[in-house]
């Protein structure tokens, strides 16, 4: 059955079920595809880019550690709701500008039993600007994951390296930085932001369908950005996990493409 919302701000969101899975069901904003959950198996993820954002934590942190996680762009909280599952204890925050859509999405779409979610209703910079204001988080978050790009149409308060700066002291001294770099043919804005991250962070990497690295295609860059050098493990763990065909690049090659 479908559910729909018209939202303070115009958008309409619609929860609907997939056509192709009896067991799951869709976000649509606006008539867009926003995020996908697979209702009995709630730390599986179908859309690739979120599965490869999920491959890169799993990487850069042991099995089963709880993690304090910070989501810019809450969607239908897919990547929380899998962290939930296979990290128990992690403690998350979701941050959207939309102030009805996690309350619509969770009472037709609830969190595992036992995920420790909260939610907060601001703009992402703001938000994060109010926690550095008061002296920074509680405790330092060991993953942040920005997930609001669209490309060229992208808020530019968000997308420069002042704010990814800002996202920098959030993290703790291991933390990871995770940027959702959706873009079109010519991944002119996604390697604009690459730029920018390189710029701010100690080590960054991109990883994504091998074909979006032609720059012939549109699609979905995850990058992945922290302070302390990415092992080397973790990058071969990230390029042999996919979904294939999958590029992963850093060093040298990731300057190539972002240059």
């Amino acid at each position: 059955m479908t559910r729909s919302l018209s939202m303070a701000s115009g958008t309409v969101a619609r929860i609907l079920p997939d056509p192709l899975d009896p067991d799951a069901v869709i976000l649509e904003v606006d008539g867009a595809e926003q995020s996908h959950v697979l209702l009995n198996r709630q730390e599986d993820i179908f859309y690739e880019y979120l599965a490869r954002a999920a491959h890169v934590i799993d990487a850069l942190f042991e099995p089963g550690r709880p993690l304090r996680s910070l989501h810019l762009g809450a969607g239908a909280l897919t990547l929380p709701r899998r962290l939930a599952l296979t990290r128990p204890g992690s403690e998350q925050c979701v941050v959207d500008i939309e102030r009805e859509l996690v309350s619509f999405v969770l009472t037709h779409v609830p969190l595992p039993a036992g995920a420790r979610v909260d939610s907060v209703v601001a703009d992402a910079r703001d938000h994060v600007e109010d926690l550095l204001a008061e002296g920074g988080p509680r405790e330092p978050w060991d993953v942040v994951v920005l997930d609001i790009f669209t490309g060229g149409d992208s808020p530019q308060h968000l997308a420069n390296g002042e704010f990814y700066g800002l996202l920098g002291r959030l993290l703790a001294t291991d933390g990871l930085l995770i940027v959702n770099l959706g873009d079109d043919e010519g991944m002119h804005f996604a390697r604009g932001q690459l730029r920018a991250l390189q710029g701010v962070f100690g080590d960054v990497l991109a990883t994504g369908a091998s074909n979006l690295f032609t720059t012939r295609y549109a699609g979905n860059i995850i990058a992945a950005a922290a302070q302390a050098p990415i092992p080397v493990a973790a990058r071969d763990s990230i390029a042999a996990a996919g979904p294939h065909p999958a590029t992963t690049l850093s060093g040298p090659d990731l300057d190539r493409f972002s240059g």
